[in-house]
Order: structure tokens, then sequence, then C-alpha cells
């Protein structure tokens, strides 16, 4: 999800948000034109090809698994966890 709030801080702003099904809450950058991704270091070659890879564009961890994220009226990101 494009995340449109300043509420986690101006690094975070219109930032891509994406969770897994192992949950962990991933941040990407995009570019300045904003028609991809600003992968640095590992990511680089935009393939991760180790968890270790993918570690630095980890935010959050343990959540469980969450279907959805969203942007709450207060500007806030929440995750929306799987019904049970």
């Amino acid at each position: 999800m494009f995340f449109h709030s300043d509420k986690l801080g101006t690094e975070f702003e219109n930032d891509i948000f994406c969770g897994n099904v192992t949950g962990n809450l991933y941040n990407f950058d995009l570019t300045e034109d904003r028609t991809q991704l600003d992968l640095q270091g590992d990511l680089n070659d935009k393939v991760a090809e180790s968890f270790e890879e993918s570690e630095s564009a980890i935010v959050a961890s343990n959540l469980g698994l969450i279907t959805d994220l969203e942007v709450g009226p207060d500007g806030y990101l929440y995750g929306i966890p799987m019904e049970r």
C-alpha cells in the first residue's frame, strides 16, 4: 500500500508498505519520479536471494498474518489480521 501520511515520520511519507505470510512488514522507498522502487544494497538487483538480503527493508516483525494494510482516519498505518 502507498502510505500517504507523515504520522510515522517524513522518512516514510509516500513510501510503499507490504507484509508477508511470516508476519514481517516491509518498507520500500520510491524513485524521485515514483515509477519504481529505489532499492539499495543487496536488493539493488531487485532479487532477494535469501532472507538476509531482505532484512534491510523490514520495519516490523512477528505481526502474524496480515491480510490488508490501511491508513486510518488518524493517519497511522494499521494491519488487518486474517479472520479465523
